[in-house]
């Protein structure tokens, strides 16, 4: 079946309670606001019967990332929405990860030793958070090093411009010398391009996904994995039985969820698996390139050029 074409939210949000949004490339182009998109999601959060979650792939903390949006916002016209608003991001997840792996030592892995893979202006902040988590619950510290022969673990925190191929090339090869090693890689940003203004870049993901073609272990965070919604739900104090898939998501009552994003392979895909309607952002072209060859097709319920 194919997706309704929607003008606007208003048009369908009767049908919604709870929005789940993404936020690069819909409210947000990496450098600034995207106005029509912004005016229409604080338009309905001043329903109080919404509930509005922004979730993003960011490997920003949601404290750091809520930090940066009110920093965008120079003539305060959404301060009320920036500052009260749900937020996660995988960086979140990420976060609740090292926290478990401290206490559990899940699957007989530790990452303690890490070594950073690109060029992030986050990747340092989101290790300092962990940090000071860690410390305020007495439980080891991360430690970072630059020597790979060092780590035990990488953590992939790249954003390069797609036409900067030194940085790109210098990523890669770092990748070659950590599968020498075998070193397993953390992701906490599975999305593969993203905008940023007129420009693109490739994110984690990307790179993740080259480290994966040399036959190495990589642990994804964020959309579409089931963690980050389970993040986000508890959030929202809401519960999921929309999807008796995921036995880990417990039941959802008298909620009508709605997920919004511009990316097939990660807000789509991610809300198909735990049952929820979605809206794409952007062209048709999108759908039927995502979709070219596959057998299961997977078709948001909705399609909008640019959220308004």
């Amino acid at each position: 079946m194919d997706p309704i074409a929607v003008d606007k939210l208003e048009n369908i949000s009767e049908q919604y309670n709870t929005y789940i949004i993404d936020v690069y490339g819909v409210i947000f182009d990496g450098v600034c606001f995207i106005k029509s998109a912004i005016d229409a999601v604080t338009e309905l959060y001043k329903n109080s019967h919404n509930n509005v979650l922004l979730l993003s792939n960011s490997s920003r903390s949601s404290n750091s990332m809520r930090r940066k949006l009110i920093s965008l916002d120079i003539n305060n016209n959404y301060q009320k929405f920036l500052t009260s608003v749900n937020i996660c991001t995988s960086g979140d997840v990420l976060v609740e990860y090292f926290m478990n792996n401290a206490k559990n030592n899940i699957n007989g892995v530790v990452h303690h030793k890490l070594s950073i893979i690109g060029n992030s202006s986050s990747a340092y902040d989101i290790i300092n958070e962990i940090n000071s988590i860690l410390r305020d619950q007495k439980l080891n510290t991360l430690i970072l090093t630059d020597n790979l022969n060092d780590a035990d673990s990488i953590v992939l925190l790249a954003n390069t411009n797609k036409d900067d191929l030194v940085n790109k090339n210098k990523i890669l090869n770092t990748l070659q010398e950590a599968a020498k090693l075998k070193l397993p890689c953390l992701c906490p940003n599975a999305d593969i391009i993203a905008p940023h203004g007129k420009n693109l870049v490739y994110c984690s993901g990307y790179y993740a996904q080259h480290y994966m073609k040399m036959n190495q272990n990589v642990i994804f965070f964020g959309k579409p994995y089931k963690e980050i919604y389970n993040t986000a739900f508890n959030r929202l104090k809401i519960k999921n039985s929309n999807d008796a898939r995921n036995n880990d998501i417990a039941e959802l009552e008298n909620n009508r969820i709605l997920a919004i994003g511009d990316n097939m392979a990660n807000d789509i895909v991610g809300a198909h698996n735990i049952g929820i309607d979605s809206l794409l952002i952007g062209e048709e072209y999108k759908i039927t390139s995502f979709n070219k060859g596959e057998k299961v097709k997977i078709i948001p319920n909705y399609i909008m050029h640019m959220l308004k």
